[in-house]
């Protein structure tokens, strides 16, 4: 998981905004990824909480069908 804006365009070296990167697999030298946002800005945006668990839970299965 990359968690914010910075760290996701840094890795997937990209210029997207988080609305279009978060919650969608991405790869990083073949090694998936999943964008989501950072907890500092969850504090100032309770309503995307959601959006980063449903994340989380995506990578969860993941790692359980390894």
């Amino acid at each position: 998981m990359t968690l914010g804006r910075v760290a996701t365009q840094l890795v997937l070296e990209t210029d997207k905004v988080m609305s279009e990167l978060r919650g969608r697999w991405e790869r990083f030298r073949g090694i998936p990824v999943m964008p989501t946002y950072h907890p500092a800005f969850l504090l100032r945006q309770p309503v995307h909480k959601k959006d980063t668990w449903e994340d989380v839970q995506k990578v969860m299965r993941a790692l359980r069908a390894m």
